[in-house]
């Protein structure tokens, strides 16, 4: 796989064109990371927490800022609490097509949150 990431690298910089969408043999397009980085059983206490590349698994967060970017984190039965969120790029835009939805009407995109408060946001 990192053969053909080096090889699409090589081809974009030769090319006059340069397209966002890799060849449909790459799979994924090079803004993604290919792997998650998983974090488990930690308290995150008045800091800002990058979430993208990450998966968190029963994690605290608390006083803290989440952000997000592209979207590429998940969150499993994590405390939240008096935490903000942040967006931008990528992510901005989807939170705010996300404002005009009526959530009701869309319970498959809500995150899952437990009897005991810990939540789970994934995809």
């Amino acid at each position: 796989m990192a053969e053909q990431i080096g090889i699409l690298r090589a081809f974009i910089l030769r090319s006059d064109k340069v397209s966002l969408t890799p060849p449909p043999s790459f799979g994924r397009p090079l803004a993604v990371p290919l792997f998650r980085k998983t974090i488990e059983n930690y308290v995150f206490t008045k800091q800002t927490v990058k979430l993208d590349g990450y998966t968190f698994k029963n994690c605290a967060f608390v006083e803290c800022s989440l952000l997000t970017e592209i979207g590429n984190f998940e969150i499993e039965q994590c405390f939240l609490g008096q935490t903000a969120f942040l967006f931008n790029s990528n992510a901005l835009r989807t939170a705010r097509l996300c404002s005009l939805l009526d959530w009701d009407q869309s319970p498959m995109l809500k995150a899952t949150i437990y009897p005991n408060g810990s939540v789970t946001v994934k995809g």
